[in-house]
């Protein structure tokens, strides 16, 4: 079987209106190719070592020295290559303010911003897709996200848990447990990262009672997409199925005491959970 590959940036993080996760959707060996014709693209003179939107934007990193027409001519090309292999492009949108309201300062701090619905969301957006539109209907797609620090490292510690709660419909469309890289060295993030970007900016211009006219999001927006917004509605069904379940969120445990034997319980839960499943390792072993 061929083997999909999501890759997804953000834009955002504390930039109102919105917070964006946002990429494409290709083959690993479309991607592979891809790769390879964007590279020669930032090779071409005037050469740059990697490609960010925002420093494409304000010319600074690697377009300080450019030009207007330089920069736009860069760009151009680099889109062209996107939407002359058609990915199927996938977003989820978090509204800043919804977010807050609902959420902000109620949950444990290293959770508390807008990255981890929209993380899981935007995986059951594209499998989702799979199955409604029988969009490559036999094939599982792995997830390649930016690189975040220790929220990536958090969230590999409880893909196990992520991924055996989803329903049995999309099961057979879950990859590998996703893997966080550096958009510098790990190219098909970097066209990701110019998709993300642009939808956030399309967000800001509405919010402005503008429309985005950027020759950019044109092209882009023509391609197939997946695609999820939250509501301040949606939001709170889920605060409030957590609160049902009796589930704790960390600002309601105030002794000291308890609070951190409640974190030492949570962490070795998601240890449990991560063990290699001895079941799981010799059906593998067989298979290979």
């Amino acid at each position: 079987m061929l083997r999909l590959q999501a890759v997804v940036d953000d834009s955002g993080k504390g930039v109102k209106p919105v917070f964006v996760l946002a990429g494409f959707v290709l083959s690993a060996y479309k991607w592979s190719i891809v790769a390879d014709f964007w590279q020669g693209i930032l090779d071409a003179p005037p050469k740059i070592s990697y490609f960010k939107m925002q420093e494409a934007a304000t010319f600074t990193g690697p377009f300080k020295q450019f030009s207007t027409q330089e920069r736009d001519k860069k760009v151009a090309a680099l889109v062209k290559l996107i939407t002359d292999y058609r990915p199927l492009a996938i977003k989820d949108i978090m509204p800043h303010e919804a977010y807050e309201r609902v959420f902000k300062g109620k949950i444990a701090k290293s959770l508390d911003y807008p990255y981890f619905l929209p993380y899981h969301e935007i995986m059951g957006t594209l499998w989702r897709y799979q199955y409604n539109h029988d969009w490559h209907p036999e094939e599982k797609a792995d997830f390649i996200f930016d690189e975040q620090g220790k929220e990536s490292d958090l969230i590999q510690r409880i893909w196990r848990f992520t991924a055996s709660d989803v329903p049995v419909a999309v099961k057979k469309f879950v990859g590998n447990r996703p893997l966080h890289r550096d958009e510098k060295t790990f190219l098909p993030l970097q066209a990701a990262d110019l998709f993300a970007w642009h939808v956030r900016r399309s967000y800001e211009e509405k919010s402005r009672g503008k429309e985005y006219n950027d020759f950019v999001w044109k092209s882009l927006s023509s391609l197939e997409c997946a695609q999820n917004e939250w509501t301040e509605e949606r939001l709170r069904k889920i605060y409030d199925g957590v609160r049902k379940m009796g589930l704790l969120f960390e600002y309601d445990i105030k002794p000291r005491k308890i609070l951190k034997r409640h974190k030492r319980i949570l962490a070795e839960r998601i240890n449990e959970l991560n063990r290699p499943n001895p079941k799981e390792h010799e059906s593998n072993k067989g298979r290979s």
